[in-house]
C-alpha cells in the first residue's frame, strides 16, 4: 500500500489506495474453502447474534421513528467517516445496514448502549454486528442518536481491520470425534496482532499491567478505536445540551470528559481497564503519531513502520517483538508446498531483476543472466536434506543449492570446498543450462583466488519462535561481519546480505 502526504494550507491530509481486507492462507483448495465457507456465513441473516427477542434491523427503521434519528445517523456517519480517512489515511468500509441489529433494553430501568451487558458488537464471522441502544424512557433522541454513532463507527474500524484466515492442522484425529471432523479455520492475523490455532496470543492479556511501558495488542487496538471515535463525536456532539444528570454523565463518557463512577459503574470499569492503560500508553509513546500509525497498521496488516517507530523510540532493533510477544508464541506449523504458490515469488525476482538493470547490469552480464534464469526456477519446491535437517551449521555450498534465495545480492564470490572442487561436477557452457543447485564459480582454484577478497560463509539456524531467525557469520581476511538469514512465513530462506 502507498501512502502519500499531502499538505494544503488549511490541513495536512492522508492518501490512501486500494488494499486487501481480508486474506486466506495456504493451498489454493484450503483458500478457496476459506472463502467459500465464510461467504456461506455471511449470506446469512445474523440475527443469531442477537442477545435479546425484540432486535431491528438499522436498514429497517423508519425516518419517523422515536428510537433514534435515521437521518442525522447517516449524515453523521458519512461526515465522520470522511473525517477519519483524511486525518488517519484509513479508508473505513462501512457495514452494511442490513447486518446491524440494534434493540432497546428490555427492562425500563437499563440504561443500555455500547456497556450493556447483553451489547455484542462486530462479530467478523458474521461481518455483522449487535448493539443495544439507550433506552428511550431515560435518555433523549439526540444522544440516542450520537451514542449509536459512536458504537456503529467503533464497529465500522474493527470491520474494517485486516485479518488473515488459515487452516487449523490437528493430527491425528481421536477416533471417537474423527468422524464428526469437518475442516477448521481460524483468524490468524487481526489486525497488528496475531495467534495460533490453539487460540494463543502473541501478545500476552495481562501485559497491560505494565502501561505505559507495554500493553495488549487487542486491548491497544480497541483503546485506539475509543479514542478516535470519542474525538469525532466531540466535534458532533458539541451543540448538545443534557437534560438531566444522567444524560449529562452518559455523554461525558461518550465524549471521554470525566464522568460520576457511582452512576456509571460498568463505564467506569471499562474505562480502567481499556481506555486509560491506552490513553498512558499513547502519551507515552508518541501522541497522534502513534495512533495513525497504529490505525494504519491494523487497516493494511503491514507492521514494518510501526516496528520502526518502536526501534527508533528504544534504540534497540527487534523491540516490537521484545515489548510485545509472548515467549512461548509459535505459529502454527502445516506442510509447504512451493509449487502452490503463484505469484510473491516470482514478483519479488522480477523486482530484483529490473532493480540490477537500474544499477547498470545488462543483459549478458552474470548478474542479470543469473537473475533471469532463476524467475524460472521460483515455483519449484523447496528440497531439504540431512545436513540442513541433522547438522547445526551448513557451509555456503548447501545453503545456495539447497534455498531459495529471496533478496540476495547474487553477484558474491561463495567458495566452498565441495564446490570448488565439484568432483561430481561438470562445467556447462553458459547461463542458459543452469539448473537448479548449480552455483557459478568465480574461481578454478583457492591458488588462483585472491585471498584479500576470500569469503566464508557460516549459518547457525537457531530456534526462534517468531522470525524463526537464522544468524550467519560471514569472515572477510580475518574481519567478522554479523548479518541476518530468515525464514518466510512460507518456508522459504532469505538471504538480505551486503559487504
Amino acid at each position: 500500500m502507498v501512502i502519500e502526504i499531502k499538505t494544503t494550507q488549511a490541513k495536512q491530509e492522508t492518501k490512501v489506495t486500494d488494499r486487501k481486507l481480508e486474506v486466506y492462507l495456504g493451498n489454493e483448495s484450503d483458500r478457496r474453502y476459506m472463502k467459500e465457507y465464510l461467504r456461506s456465513i455471511r449470506e446469512i441473516d445474523p440475527i443469531e447474534i442477537a442477545t435479546v427477542s425484540n432486535p431491528t434491523k438499522l436498514s429497517d427503521i423508519p425516518k419517523n421513528t422515536e428510537l433514534i434519528d435515521i437521518g442525522l445517523f447517516n449524515k453523521l456517519v458519512d461526515s465522520s467517516i470522511n473525517d477519519l480517512k483524511k486525518r488517519y489515511g484509513i479508508e473505513i468500509e462501512k457495514i452494511d445496514l442490513e447486518r446491524c441489529y440494534v434493540a432497546e433494553p428490555e427492562d425500563e430501568t437499563i440504561i443500555g448502549g455500547f456497556h450493556d451487558l447483553k451489547s455484542l458488537g462486530y462479530q467478523y464471522w458474521y461481518e455483522a454486528s449487535f448493539t443495544m441502544i439507550f433506552n428511550s424512557k431515560l435518555v433523549s433522541k439526540e444522544i440516542r442518536t450520537l451514542e449509536l454513532v459512536r458504537n456503529y463507527l467503533h464497529d465500522c474500524l474493527h470491520h474494517s481491520t485486516f485479518r488473515s484466515f488459515k487452516r487449523a492442522f490437528r493430527m491425528p484425529a481421536e477416533t471417537n470425534k474423527a468422524k464428526h471432523r469437518v475442516p477448521e479455520i481460524y483468524r490468524e492475523q487481526y489486525g497488528i496482532n496475531l495467534r495460533n490455532q490453539d487460540g494463543l496470543s502473541y501478545s500476552a492479556p495481562d501485559l497491560t499491567k505494565l502501561s505505559p511501558q507495554a500493553i495488549n495488542l487487542n486491548l491497544l487496538m480497541d483503546g485506539v478505536i475509543i479514542i478516535v471515535t470519542s474525538e469525532v463525536a466531540k466535534r458532533l456532539g458539541s451543540e448538545i445540551t443534557p437534560k438531566n444528570e444522567i444524560e449529562q454523565e452518559l455523554l461525558n463518557e461518550i465524549l471521554l470528559a470525566p464522568f460520576n463512577n457511582e452512576i456509571l459503574q460498568r463505564h467506569f470499569k471499562f474505562y480502567k481497564n481499556v481506555t486509560e492503560p491506552t490513553q498512558k500508553f499513547i502519551a507515552h509513546w508518541g501522541g497522534d503519531e502513534l495512533i495513525k500509525l497504529v490505525l494504519q497498521a491494523m487497516y493494511t496488516g503491514d507492521l514494518k513502520k510501526i516496528k520502526k517507530f518502536f526501534d527508533d523510540k528504544t534504540g534497540k532493533s527487534n523491540s516490537w517483538e521484545g515489548m510485545f510477544m509472548q515467549s512461548d508464541f509459535k505459529l502454527s506449523n502445516q506442510s509447504i508446498n512451493t509449487k502452490e504458490i503463484k505469484s510473491k515469488e516470482e514478483i519479488t525476482l522480477g523486482e530484483i531483476l529490473e532493480n540490477i538493470q537500474i544499477e547498470g547490469f545488462v543483459k549478458g552480464t552474470e548478474q542479470y543472466e543469473i537473475c533471469k534464469r532463476a524467475i524460472g526456477f521460483w515455483d519449484f519446491a523447496y528440497k531439504r536434506d540431512e545436513e540442513l535437517v541433522d547438522a547445526k551449521t551448513v557451509d555456503c555450498s548447501t545453503l545456495t543449492s539447497q534455498s531459495h534465495w529471496e533478496g540476495a545480492l547474487i553477484n558474491i564470490p561463495f567458495i566452498a570446498e565441495n564446490q570448488r572442487t565439484a568432483f561430481s561436477g561438470e562445467t556447462i557452457d553458459g547461463f542458459d543450462k543452469m539448473i537448479p543447485g548449480d552455483v557459478l564459480i568465480k574461481f578454478v582454484s583457492i591458488i588462483k583466488k585472491d585471498q584479500s577478497s576470500h569469503l566464508h560463509l557460516e549459518v547457525e539456524i537457531t530456534d526462534d519462535s517468531l522470525k524463526q531467525n537464522i544468524l550467519n557469520r560471514l569472515e572477510i581476511s580475518g574481519h567478522i561481519f554479523t548479518n541476518h538469514l530468515y525464514l518466510t512465513k512460507i518456508g522459504l530462506l532469505g538471504l538480505p546480505i551486503k559487504i
